[in-house]
């Protein structure tokens, strides 16, 4: 069974003729390869289609070179490019949309909704993709921030479970290990985002979001718990192992619970661009 398809670029009939040969099941149409590429030729394109009938034939629209920062007079182009070469045949586009938010390059969703409303052919988001950039720096300081918390949270879980207590100390190291597994979580979220890993699986954000919510409940249902052991015991006092404290303890995991959840969700909105312009 074919797993996945190939999809060479192309800039001239005889390359096109070639990825045929070669068992390329699409080509991406363009022209000056060595600008980065541009829209190829309507000519061209009659030509591969009137010779090579089973090629399947996306065309890049960018109607300039620098960049991915378009004007609305240059979108307006770009649908007349579309409209042209659709006409002549094209089986889908290739398109790129950027903007700059903050200082920050990211994908310009409005612009590419507008150029995919203007056909009802299939669209792809080209290696505009590479050029988006990411907030790193603020990123990198929630790395550090969740590794060191996540250090912290297991050797204090640890500490407390082997030392030797005149009491029973079983609550805060239930709240610290809770806490721990929310700041492994975060880590991981934050590693993946620098990466730029969320790419090929944007749904994987889901899951994260939802070990927030799971870690959450959990740590409430902890906080519940201690709070009816306390009352059982029937005892008011606050020494390090009581069940009290092991309320009180609680505040951490919930906090970490929260990051998770909060972060998770924002790197989902960061991303929500991209995962609609998958859809199309």
């Amino acid at each position: 069974m074919k797993m996945c398809g190939v999809e060479i670029c192309v800039e001239t009939f005889e390359s096109a003729q070639a990825a045929f040969a070669a068992g390329a099941d699409r080509i991406e149409l363009c022209s000056a390869l060595e600008l980065g590429g541009l829209t190829p030729s309507i000519g061209l394109l009659k030509m591969i289609k009137q010779n090579i009938p089973d090629l399947t034939v996306y065309c890049l629209i960018r109607c300039r070179t620098g960049g991915f920062e378009y004007t609305e007079g240059e979108i307006d182009i770009m649908k007349e490019e579309i409209k042209s070469l659709e006409t002549a045949g094209s089986d889908g586009f290739v398109i790129g949309c950027l903007r700059r938010d903050s200082g920050l390059l990211k994908v310009c969703q409005r612009d590419a909704t507008s150029l995919v409303n203007s056909s009802q052919k299939p669209f792809t988001f080209h290696r505009a993709f590479d050029v988006k950039e990411l907030p790193r720096s603020l990123t990198g300081i929630r790395l550090g921030w969740s590794a060191i918390a996540l250090l912290l949270s297991f050797v204090v879980a640890l500490s407390i479970s082997i030392y030797n207590y005149p009491y029973p100390c079983v609550g805060l190291p239930i709240c610290f290990g809770i806490g721990g597994v929310g700041q492994l979580w975060d880590l991981v979220g934050h590693i993946m985002y620098i990466q730029d890993l969320w790419r090929p699986w944007l749904r994987g954000l889901k899951l994260f979001v939802g070990v927030g919510y799971l870690l959450l409940l959990g740590s409430i249902g902890c906080l519940i718990a201690f709070v009816v052991m306390a009352h059982l015991e029937g005892v008011s006092d606050w020494h390090f192992c009581s069940w009290n404290a092991a309320a009180l303890g609680t505040i951490w995991p919930i906090m970490s619970a929260l990051q998770l959840i909060f972060h998770s969700k924002l790197y989902r909105s960061e991303f929500r661009e991209l995962r609609a312009l998958l859809d199309y």
